[in-house]
């Protein structure tokens, strides 16, 4: 059986401006914002199922990189090694003549230049969907910023609230909020909207780090929260009957959130 992984918002190479950065090294705290130190852990787990004949399909669905000039050399040593795991994943190993898995990149807003994302990751970029054609039915995978209807000039509400957060080193509380989430409840709606006169049964999307599972009529939306923040990290995990929300906690252990039938 073949397992299909996707993640979302991993951002590599963001960082505090200057002031923020002297007061993170004040405090002692990384400047990097990225978790990618946990997500090793995520993929050396995928390379051992590998390993065992399991067969893999990994998608990262936008927002890879944090903007589209980002340059291999703007990484810190965790997110390289993220995506080298990815490369020896797609390149398969041992036992000899082992298939490598389907290594599936999607552009979102943050890396939507496409040729530049392809040429830092030395993987193939498919542009900004991809279709999963599963035994119980077609699922779209897309960023989904095209589903955002937030003014452009409200966006510095949100980048104080993400510096609010993580200088208090928490992330949940933002996401009980009202505003946040209605406009999660939103997108919600617009993806559903797009998919529901179609064949697809399931969408999946990014993008606003809101990570949620539902179904609703015969249809089935997923978002796969982001990579972004500290713990736990979620994503999200597809076979041929079963969609499930899963999150990777500071204890180093894979929690089922939610899990949907085909």
């Amino acid at each position: 059986m073949e397992e299909t992984f996707v993640f979302s918002d991993l951002q590599f190479g963001w960082t505090w401006g200057p002031i923020t950065w002297l007061f993170f090294r004040i405090f002692g705290r990384s400047r990097f914002r990225s978790n990618a130190g946990a997500l090793i852990k995520v993929f050396q787990r995928l390379e051992q199922s590998q390993a065992a004949g399991r067969r893999l399909r990994i998608i990262l669905n936008g927002d890879t990189l944090d903007r589209p000039n980002m340059r291999w050399q703007d990484l810190h040593d965790d997110e390289r090694e993220c995506i080298l795991a990815l490369r020896r994943l797609r390149a398969g190993g041992l036992p000899a003549g082992q298939a490598g898995a389907e290594i599936v990149v999607l552009a979102g807003n943050h890396d939507s230049n496409a040729a530049h994302l392809a040429e830092v990751l030395q993987l193939p970029v498919l542009g900004h969907e991809y279709v999963l054609k599963q035994s119980g039915g077609e699922i779209l995978v897309t960023h989904g910023d095209q589903f955002e209807h937030q003014k452009k000039h409200w966006v510095w509400v949100g980048d104080l609230a993400v510096f609010l957060f993580v200088l208090s080193d928490q992330v949940r509380w933002l996401f009980r909020l009202t505003p946040y989430k209605k406009h999660a409840r939103e997108m919600k709606m617009e993806a559903l909207n797009f998919i529901k006169n179609t064949a697809y049964r399931a969408i999946l999307i990014g993008h606003n780090h809101f990570a949620s599972l539902t179904e609703e009529g015969n249809k089935i939306f997923g978002n796969s929260g982001c990579v972004v923040q500290r713990y736990p990290l979620t994503f999200m995990k597809l076979d041929d009957k079963t969609v499930s929300l899963l999150e990777y906690n500071q204890e180093e252990k894979f929690k089922l959130i939610k899990e949907i039938k085909l």
